[in-house]
């Protein structure tokens, strides 16, 4: 029987490609206008993070997604799965996109101090800032160096550097990079030494990240405590439920019983929150 439907699943499968790709290609129709629009929001959203990849190829690949998750239910027969794959198609995207996001965020973060140790560097030898950002920019590792890539293109365009050092506090939105711009406009704007300035942010950003260190090792036996609180009562009720199994049919099929395990996961879950907001460092 399986033999039988793979021409079909074959055919279906380029047929979905073809319709794809026509309404990639096509011109002049309100469908292909929707499409580009679309395609256009994609790809300026995947730019913002420097992502080098067209909207017509994002539909592509989503395309050859959604063909991958009807050819599985053609050929296992399980609509229900399939329908719970295609509904969580744009939560994992989206999901992919924001964990991407984070993890970028925090490189440049941390790359930081070095960032500024290499600007110190430079400005002691006497030259400029725009000079400065242009000489360091390849020795940056690769998020930062991409970020500072874009600073110094505004510059090229016009934009005041200190103007241009307020889109990295747009872009990488935290309280690291606030300090940073904030601190250098208004060195910038007063004359002041960028020199100095740079150091004693420098200074200040790695004591953030020690002191950030150093609360998270303290909060982590709180969380430790909370993990293994959690864990004691399914513990308990499966234990108790194998020596009696009366007091398992109890729990788990009269009204008392899921009232009470209903009542003590709500109980759970507020410890949890409460811990996580008592252990969760702030600097």
């Amino acid at each position: 029987m399986k033999g039988e439907t793979i021409p079909y699943l074959i055919l279906f499968f380029i047929s979905t490609l073809a319709g794809i790709y026509f309404l990639c290609s096509s011109r002049a129709t309100l469908l292909e206008k929707k499409f580009s629009e679309g395609g256009m929001k994609i790809e300026k959203a995947l730019r913002k993070n420097f992502i080098s990849i067209s909207g017509k190829k994002a539909f592509l690949v989503a395309g050859v997604i959604l063909t991958g998750i009807f050819a599985l239910a053609f050929l296992t027969s399980s609509l229900f799965a399939s329908l719970i794959l295609l509904s969580s198609l744009p939560v994992m995207l989206m999901g992919g996109m924001r964990i991407y996001q984070t993890s970028r965020r925090r490189k440049v973060i941390r790359s930081l101090p070095h960032f500024l140790n290499l600007l110190e560097t430079e400005l002691l030898t006497g030259t400029s800032l725009i000079q400065a950002l242009r000489s360091i920019e390849t020795s940056l590792p690769p998020p930062l160096r991409d970020e500072v890539s874009l600073i110094n293109s505004s510059i090229s365009l016009g934009l005041s550097p200190d103007d241009a050092l307020e889109i990295l506090s747009r872009r990488i939105p935290s309280e690291e990079t606030l300090i940073l711009v904030l601190t250098m406009r208004v060195a910038i704007r007063n004359g002041t030494n960028l020199a100095a300035v740079a150091r004693e942010i420098r200074k200040t950003l790695i004591q953030r990240e020690r002191m950030t260190r150093k609360m998270k090792a303290m909060t982590s036996q709180g969380k430790t405590q909370g993990i293994v609180i959690s864990l004691v009562p399914p513990l308990l009720i499966v234990s108790i439920t194998r020596i009696l199994p009366g007091y398992g049919q109890f729990l788990f099929h009269t009204s008392q019983g899921k009232t009470i395990l209903s009542i003590s996961g709500t109980l759970i879950a507020v410890g949890w929150l409460l811990i996580w907001k008592i252990t969760r460092p702030e600097v």
